[in-house]
This record gives structure tokens, C-alpha cells and sequence, in this order.
């Protein structure tokens, strides 16, 4: 029987660890976790627009995409993060065209509500 060496072992569990924090699975940033977070909306003719605006408060992470999906009247929000490396940063800024058959914006796998239709942003 051959011996496992216990320093190999823990190096290895710690690379596996690492790969899977961050080389398999992607990081949701939450609305929590955003210093200076700004929405503001714009209704134009060709509809309304979000500006998402914000810095994520992970100093060894940083912003890789945004992405959106709807359901039913409702879009969310996830800003994904990826370790921090020459060329990308920790800060974020979209526009989101809101389609009309919409009625609130969360953020977050947490789904923090960041907007809603009113009377002054009605649906076009």
C-alpha cells in the first residue's frame, strides 16, 4: 500500500476548493454587496430604459456580464463576477430596455425589487 503524502492531500483539496468556487460555478452579485448603486429611469419614445450603475464591493472579484430574464411581469437581474484580472473591473454600468409587458426589476438571486411602474413611468 503506498502512502498519501498529507501536504499533497491539502493542496489538492484546496485546489479543488478554488475550482470550484470559481472555475465552475459564476458569482451572482447582490444588491447588498453594490457600494453606490444608482438606478435611474429614462422613458424615451422607443420606450423606457433602466441605467444600472454600481461598484462591487469584492476587492478580489470583478464584473464579467449581466444578464436578464423575465418572468411573467417581473425581469431580474444578475450581475455575474469572475476573479478580478488585468482588464476587467468591479464596476458596472448598463442600460435595460424594460418592454412594456413589465411591472418591476429585481436584482440579485436575493431578487431585491430596484424599480417599478408608476403613473410617471407608464407603459408605452
Amino acid at each position: 500500500m503506498i502512502a498519501a503524502d498529507p501536504k499533497k492531500i491539502y493542496f489538492l483539496g484546496l485546489f479543488a476548493m478554488a475550482f470550484g468556487l470559481f472555475g465552475c460555478s459564476s458569482t451572482v452579485l447582490e444588491y447588498r454587496d453594490v457600494q453606490g448603486f444608482s438606478c435611474v429611469t429614462e422613458v424615451r419614445d422607443s420606450g423606457t430604459q433602466l441605467r444600472l450603475q454600481g461598484l462591487a464591493f469584492h476587492s478580489a472579484l470583478a464584473v464579467k456580464e449581466l444578464k436578464t430574464n423575465i418572468e411573467g411581469n417581473t425581469m431580474a437581474v444578475e450581475v455575474f463576477l469572475t476573479p478580478a484580472r488585468k482588464g476587467l473591473s468591479g464596476r458596472f454600468d448598463y442600460m435595460l430596455d424594460i418592454p412594456d409587458s413589465v411591472e418591476q426589476v429585481v436584482f440579485g438571486k436575493r431578487r431585491h425589487l430596484i424599480w417599478e411602474r408608476t403613473d410617471s413611468y407608464p407603459a408605452n
